[in-house]
């Protein structure tokens, strides 16, 4: 048995056998290994076996943007944590910080109008902005809510 590493034949394993009586013989019996020479046998075999470099893996993590409603008027404390769920799978993008005030109208389970606060709001990116109205539109809001919303959330990078 010759195993290869690099191109070059290994025989070091089958020549410790054969050094201790396992020629393959039928007659002989298997001389018995101690726990030192076991493991120096499998240290050898994984040797041979591994690959010669270690694939490095580096794993990007992307870049965490907290985006919290820090102030609502109209909205009860359940209310403002299902809209902060709803709007948590936004993919906002990198480096924009800062509040946006809007004003929300909520008929029937519905928000019919949207209302970017350009003077209270910090925040001026328009994409970032557009984001987050489209996705106050989709939000469904409980039953128990109707009418005029105000809510301010903070986006922190």
């Amino acid at each position: 048995m010759t195993a290869y590493r690099g191109g070059q034949a290994c025989n070091s394993v089958v020549g410790d056998l054969r050094g201790r009586g396992y020629g393959g013989q039928a007659s002989q019996s298997v001389p018995k290994l101690t726990e030192e020479e076991r493991k120096l046998i499998l240290a050898r075999k994984l040797a041979v076996n591994s690959p010669r470099e270690i694939p490095v893996v580096r794993l990007q993590i992307e870049n965490t943007i907290m985006l919290r409603i820090v102030d609502a008027i109209g909205l009860d404390e359940k209310a403002i944590e299902l809209l902060t769920n709803h709007l948590q799978s936004i993919k906002l993008p990198e480096g924009c910080s800062g509040d946006l005030v809007f004003e929300l109208r909520v008929k029937k389970r519905r928000v019919r109008q949207v209302v970017w606060d350009e003077e209270a709001s910090s925040l001026k990116e328009q994409s970032t902005i557009e984001l987050i109205r489209r996705k106050l539109f989709t939000w469904l809001p409980p039953r128990t809510i109707t009418g005029t919303i105000l809510i301010q959330i903070r986006i922190q990078a």
